[in-house]
């Protein structure tokens, strides 16, 4: 408890209440850009990505010593797409599991049947997951064998506070260290994480669609929002163009007061958008009709905090010298920001610190922060300053470190936008 606020809210907390003070909103309207995609149509992804993807793995149990590698698809993972990173396919209600060996196909149990998916499926649902998973690696004859697992620890690097009780169940753990006594289980969450976050050729094309549709979104917004419409209205017509899009949003962080719109309003809003394949997140504030000067304030201390991360990205540096000079500029300026100024995204591993209440309040911990930059990862920019409760100017834009820095894959969000 924070003497000061009277108040200590985790991350989770924090990101939660947000999002449902905003409400919520997720899906369609098709543009004119050619970008529509149906619903449920097969993944871009090639057998060439699999093979990228496995041989990285692969390499990874070599470095872990490890003679396959378990990974579960629990509903904690939404943020890290651990176990669908494998089999390129998604898990019935959300849960199951892929077991990957030294050779050969992957195996999955409860995994959604559709054409694209590289594991092969086993059991039946409603089958109990920790014998399966025993009798699978009997099956390949590692019984016996150092055995890399993903999520049975917690605080470890590679999860979140969203998964802060790790992806594993308990009664399916036990199980499985039941049924195979000679077994040697390592967990190697840490090590799948740093291959997860780096993007190959494929997956950031499918990023730069996903991007894309998010840009289709803002300018339909834009269009669309004007005074009168209520925010009901504004919710339906986010998921009216989800939907007509074949996109899903695992993220619905909507900001906007009840009733209608009307002048003087200020509008927040992200979403983590699904299409394609690829996911982006993409930020928005709107103002109707012209600001005033306490969010022309905040606008700029949003781009000045926007463009300290910017200045200093690059890969080989932590994660940590690219979110403090952006913190710097927020909290210099007296304001606080209730999420992170920059996080990874598919994985959520890296993330900056999130704040409630004044700058006096209290900030959970940052993710990541000694985590070495490459290549292929992928950011959310998400520069914020807010004062008071409703006050808020938030943009940004998804990115990708590169060679030489960093390439923004957004431009309408990246500043405040007058309706």
């Amino acid at each position: 408890m924070n003497e000061k606020t009277g108040l200590k809210l985790s991350r989770r907390q924090v990101m939660l209440a947000s999002t449902l003070m905003a409400g919520a909103a997720a899906s369609t309207f098709i543009p004119s850009s050619g970008l529509a995609q149906p619903s449920g149509s097969p993944s871009p992804y090639t057998t060439a990505e699999r093979d990228r993807r496995w041989s990285a793995l692969r390499a990874m149990m070599d470095e872990q010593g490890v003679d396959c590698l378990v990974v579960p698809a629990m509903p904690g993972d939404f943020t890290l797409h651990y176990a669908s990173y494998i089999t390129n396919a998604p898990f019935n209600y959300g849960t199951g599991f892929v077991i990957l060996p030294r050779e050969g196909q992957a195996v999955a149990m409860n995994l959604s049947p559709g054409p694209g998916a590289w594991a092969r499926v086993v059991g039946s649902r409603g089958e109990p997951m920790g014998p399966a998973i025993a009798n699978l690696i009997n099956e390949f004859g590692n019984q016996n064998d150092r055995i890399g697992v993903v999520g049975t620890e917690t605080g470890v690097f590679g999860l979140n506070n969203f998964t802060s009780q790790g992806l594993m169940l308990y009664a399916i753990w036990s199980e499985i260290e039941a049924s195979l006594p000679g077994a040697d289980f390592v967990d190697v969450t840490p090590a799948y994480a740093m291959v997860n976050m780096v993007k190959g050729e494929e997956e950031i094309a499918a990023f730069e669609k996903a991007a894309d549709l998010g840009e289709a979104f803002h300018r339909m917004l834009l269009e669309y929002t004007r005074p009168g419409i209520t925010d009901s209205e504004f919710r339906s017509t986010v998921e009216e163009f989800l939907i007509s899009n074949g996109a899903t949003a695992d993220v619905k962080a909507l900001e906007i007061q009840p009733g209608p719109i009307r002048q003087g309003h200020i509008i927040n809003s992200e979403y983590g958008i699904e299409a394609f394949g690829g996911y982006a997140q993409v930020s928005l504030c709107m103002c109707v009709g012209e600001p005033n000067q306490e969010i022309r304030d905040l606008h700029k201390i949003a781009q000045d905090s926007f463009a300290a991360g910017l200045e200093v990205i690059k890969p080989g540096i932590r994660f940590r010298e690219v979110y403090e000079p952006m913190e710097k500029v927020v909290r210099d300026a007296g304001c606080w920001h209730g999420f992170p100024l920059v996080h990874g995204i598919r994985p959520v591993v890296l993330a900056g610190p999130v704040g409630i209440g004044r700058p006096i309040g209290t900030y959970d911990d940052p993710l990541g922060s000694d985590i070495e930059l490459k290549p292929g990862m992928a950011l959310s920019f998400e520069p914020g300053a807010r004062m008071g409760r409703m006050n808020q100017v938030k943009v940004g834009s998804s990115a990708f470190v590169t060679e030489n820095g960093v390439r923004l894959l957004n431009s309408v969000g990246k500043t405040l936008q007058q309706i």
